[in-house]
């Protein structure tokens, strides 16, 4: 069982905070009850590796505190792609495709991760379609957003 243990139609801090965050603002309450059972939290140490390039995608992370820095390694050696503050999340592509991560993760002080198996989240898809519905398609959003800000960004087209 994950980390939430509901009682008295109050959500835990941590789960207010993911409220805050567009993937999950339209979740219910009762949804939030179901997610809260395949959260796990993990804390990181500075420098900690979170996952590399090339790994598997287990699943996807939410950046409680700290901050982690994701990077890929080219030939003009590391190249710093995103700097992830707390309320926000990477790694969700691992839910839907499961494919090697496509860059490193990198504590860059300590820091509390809330972590989402794929697994887990595809028994969601099967016994909860619409809680799976909403967060599947609010990826597709936010991996659409993403990749329009990437193209405007490095004007192409």
């Amino acid at each position: 069982m994950g980390l939430f243990q509901h009682r008295a139609g109050k959500l835990p801090p941590y789960l207010q905070l993911l409220k805050s965050i567009p993937l999950f603002a339209k979740l219910t309450n009762h949804e939030f009850i179901i997610l809260g059972q395949i959260i796990h939290e993990r804390s990181y140490m500075k420098e900690e590796v979170v996952f590399e390039e090339g790994d598997e995608g287990l699943g996807m992370y939410v950046l409680l505190e700290g901050k982690v820095v994701i990077h890929r390694e080219g030939p003009e050696g590391r190249q710093k792609l995103l700097e992830v503050e707390p309320g926000s999340y990477f790694g969700e592509l691992a839910l839907l495709n499961g494919a090697p991560r496509s860059a490193s993760a990198v504590c860059v002080e300590p820091s509390r991760l809330l972590f989402f198996f794929r697994p887990e989240f595809l028994d969601i898809l099967e016994t909860h379609g619409r809680l799976g519905s909403k967060l599947s398609f609010q990826i597709a959003l936010h991996t659409a957003n993403r990749l329009r800000n990437f193209v405007v960004n490095r004007d192409f087209l």
